[in-house]
This record gives structure tokens, sequence and C-alpha cells, in this order.
């Protein structure tokens, strides 16, 4: 009878707590899009201030920016970031060449995000998983090689 009853009081619990954390991410995910639609309409007014001006057919500058901020704080569920965000400014005689100086910073500046990222998870892996010596050598020659693919390849 006790087990029945304790079977029964932890299946209620779940029962209760399930849309308690279904509404709070709801509630989490609200206030993230908030945050970042308040933030883009800033950094909008301040982008145009400086002269910046949206192309033909673009999305508002708004819109631009807020999509790119709801990227910059949207995480998984263990906290880590979902998306890698980028940015760069760049003067040039022409539009295209400005444009594609940008590009290319922006590139560099992602690269170096990644790089830093897989970096921290495979140092938390060497970390955890060094259960004797054996085990360890093989995780630390298969980062080395993973991060020599990850340089040549970016």
């Amino acid at each position: 009878m006790k087990k029945v009853l304790l079977a029964l009081s932890v299946m209620l619990a779940v029962v209760i707590i399930t849309p308690a954390n279904s509404q709070n991410s709801k509630s989490i995910k609200k206030e993230v899009k908030k945050r970042a639609m308040r933030d883009a309409r800033k950094e909008a007014k301040k982008l145009r201030k400086e002269g910046f001006k949206v192309a033909p057919g673009q999305l508002p500058m708004d819109k631009q920016i807020e999509t790119t901020w709801i990227k910059r704080y949207e995480s998984d569920d263990k906290g880590n970031k979902k998306w890698f965000v980028a940015d760069a400014r760049s003067v040039g005689e022409t539009h295209s060449a400005a444009k594609m100086q940008a590009y290319e910073v922006a590139k560099v500046n992602l690269a170096g995000q990644i790089g830093t990222e897989i970096a921290g998870l495979i140092e938390t892996t060497v970390a955890n998983a060094q259960l004797n010596s054996e085990e360890a050598a093989s995780v630390t020659e298969t980062v080395a090689t993973f991060k020599s693919i990850v340089g040549s390849k970016l």
C-alpha cells in the first residue's frame, strides 16, 4: 500500500511539474523576444542616426536586428548558445567592396567563436573522461585530430 501511495504521489508531482516547466520555458521565450524587440528598436534608431539605410526589398532594419538579437539570446536545455552570431563594419570606396570586407571580417569573428566553443567543449570532455592513463591518452589524440580538421575547414 505504501509503495502504491508513493508511486501515485510521484506521478502526481510529475504531472504538476511538467506544465509548470513548459509554462516557464514559454515565459522565458516571451521575455527573450520582448527584450530583443526593445534592444532592436534602440539599435536601429542609433544606426539610422549614424546614416545606415536598408537596401530596397530587404526587411526593415528593426526586424533584421530583432531576429539577430533573438538568436543571440536563445539557448538550449543545457544553457549553451543555440546560434553563433558575428557582425562587422567596414568602410570602402564602393558599397560592394565594403560589404565584401565586412563579410570577411565577420567570418573571421565567427570562426574564432566556433574555435573557442569547440576548445571549451573539448577541455571539458578531457577533464571528465580521464578515468585512467590509457583512456586519457586516447581522448587527447582524438581532440588534437579534431582541432586540426576544424582548423583546416575554417
